[in-house]
C-alpha cells in the first residue's frame, strides 16, 4: 500500500493520542484509507482513548449545522 513502515508503526504507539492530536487519513480511492483509520481506532481505543470515526461527508454537514 505504499506506506511508510516508520510512520505507521510510531502512529500506532499512540504517542499523537498523548499530545491531544487528531489524525486524519487522505488518499487516492481505494488505497485503504478506511481499513487503516479503523486499525488506528482499534489500537487508540486499546489504550483506553475514546475513538470517533466519521467520512468527509458527514463530517462536512456537521460542520456546516454547527455554524448555524
Amino acid at each position: 500500500r505504499g506506506l511508510d513502515r516508520r510512520s505507521t508503526m510510531a502512529l500506532a504507539q499512540g504517542k499523537w493520542l498523548k499530545a491531544h492530536e487528531n489524525l486524519m487519513v487522505t488518499g487516492q480511492t481505494g488505497t485503504g484509507k478506511s481499513w487503516l483509520a479503523c486499525a488506528f481506532g482499534r489500537q487508540a481505543a486499546r489504550l483506553d482513548h475514546s475513538v470517533l470515526y466519521v467520512r468527509v461527508p458527514r463530517l462536512f454537514e456537521d460542520l456546516a449545522l454547527a455554524r448555524l
